[in-house]
């Protein structure tokens, strides 16, 4: 009897961790994805990827909405390069929050703007929309 209590919490378990692993892939393949849009000011998909609720506090300390949101991303230098590393997942159900720190660099290899950032994530129908942001610049 015990052996079978250990292989059920075992196999829990292991499957847990899988699930974690998909979604972590999951967001990570979002945040690329979402980057890419960034630059090629794909907004059809953007939308996609932010709920029309989303609300983020800027590295200034201001609130911003999607519609601020887009309109700053509309202004961005498409020759700007764009790294996230540092990355940590949290998940907890259908909600997981993406962290990590971006580094913007120009063209020729320069760092312009280094910040760390999170993303909150909810699951509806199946797909991850992003509902909540903020943004943290780091000293140069």
């Amino acid at each position: 009897m015990k052996y079978r209590q250990l292989l059920a919490v075992l196999l829990i378990a292991t499957f847990a961790r899988a699930a974690f692993a998909d979604t972590e892939s999951e967001l990570r393949a979002i945040e690329e994805t979402r980057r890419a849009a960034i630059k090629a000011k794909d907004f059809g998909t953007l939308e996609k990827i932010y709920a029309p609720g989303f609300l983020a506090i800027g590295g200034n300390g201001q609130f911003v909405d999607r519609e601020g949101l887009f309109r700053l991303f509309g202004q961005a230098d498409a020759s700007m390069v764009f790294n996230t590393d540092e990355i940590r997942v949290v998940v907890e159900g259908d909600t997981a929050v993406f962290f990590g720190r971006l580094t913007a660099s120009s063209a020729e290899d320069k760092t312009l703007y280094v910040s760390r950032f999170s993303h909150v994530f909810v699951k509806r129908n199946g797909q991850w929309t992003c509902i909540a942001g903020q943004s943290t610049p780091q000293p140069g």
